[in-house]
């Protein structure tokens, strides 16, 4: 199957507790292919960069042009306000599980399961860096 895809990557993260959250974000980038970097900017306060302090290693899900109602699930609200991962499941939405805990939206044109190994404060966001 051919998926075309967006910019958009659904970031899937859990904090130490085991809660997980689920985010749209416009701003995810490749940024090096040797090593694989990714760049995933961050509004302040995000429930996903909070957890992505606790628990370095998240999900990337590029959003396939077919799942764009997905993102606007999960972009609509803030992680503290709606379990938008209940909602998005009950929507028939399906997460595929790896080995190290993190979760990536399956049906995507891309997953990337990644650790972040810089966070940089950038203006009115801040810069996940993650290999």
């Amino acid at each position: 199957t051919l998926f075309r895809s967006t910019q958009v990557g659904l970031i899937t993260t859990q904090n130490t507790a085991g809660v997980r959250n689920i985010m749209a974000a416009e701003w995810t980038y490749q940024v090096s292919y040797n090593p694989g970097l990714l760049l995933v900017c961050f509004g302040k306060n995000k429930t996903s960069l909070e957890y992505i302090s606790e628990h370095a290693e998240f999900g990337i899900s590029t959003v396939a042009t077919d799942q764009a109602w997905v993102a606007s699930v999960a972009g609509s609200a803030h992680g503290r306000e709606m379990d938008k991962v209940s909602i998005l499941t009950e929507l028939g939405v399906h997460f595929r599980a790896h080995e190290n805990g993190v979760w990536t939206v399956e049906g995507a044109a891309a997953e990337f399961v990644v650790k972040a190994v810089e966070i940089t404060p950038a203006g009115d966001h801040t810069m996940v860096v993650a290999e």
